[in-house]
């Protein structure tokens, strides 16, 4: 892999590998970390490959991110893995509402109500299930690529997202 194709696919995923994190541990700093040693994991175990080798690098870098995050996880001693809280004041890349009229702020009060109410819901889920669902409706992922993720056939990684979302629904109600 040349630096200018490395630079390519650095460039093209950072920030949706730094979102990725940031959802799990609410923190840029460490996100920032941990991307930086996803990143660096990937030049060393492709630098002395050729460019066509690599057939789904954006798979090979969420796979990679998330052993990086489980591997933080390690070393800090906690038993938790997903975290999906998320403090705008804390994140640059976080959304942010503008509000003009009361009942703009009633509508966006009750949005963020209802995304609380969501991700509150998904940190009860299953890992795997929390994961698939992230993967596809917040990083928009599709079930190709969060198979090559999660190790699944394609056929199965649509089955478990149909499940999480069941689950989530469930556990909403």
């Amino acid at each position: 892999m040349t630096k200018d194709n490395f630079s390519k696919i650095y460039d093209e995923h950072l920030k949706e590998i730094f979102n990725f994190l940031f959802i799990r541990t609410q923190s840029s700093d460490i996100s920032n970390d941990i991307v930086s040693e996803t990143f660096f994991k990937f030049w060393k175990s492709n630098c002395d490959k050729p460019e066509d080798y690599l057939k789904n690098p954006r798979a090979f870098l969420y796979r990679l991110a998330k052993n990086s995050l489980i591997d933080f996880y390690r070393k800090q001693g906690k038993q938790t893995i997903v975290s999906i809280d998320i403090d705008p004041e804390e994140n640059e890349n976080s959304i942010e509402i503008q509000i003009q009229s009361d009942e703009d702020i009633k509508k966006d009060y009750s949005e963020l109500e209802q995304k609380q109410m969501v991700l509150s819901a998904i940190k009860k889920l299953n890992p795997i299930y929390a994961d698939v669902l992230i993967y596809y409706y917040i990083q928009g992922l599709d079930s190709k690529e969060i198979a090559a993720i999660i190790n699944r056939t394609e056929s199965n990684t649509r089955v478990i997202i149909h499940r999480a979302l069941e689950s989530l629904k469930k556990a909403i109600k």
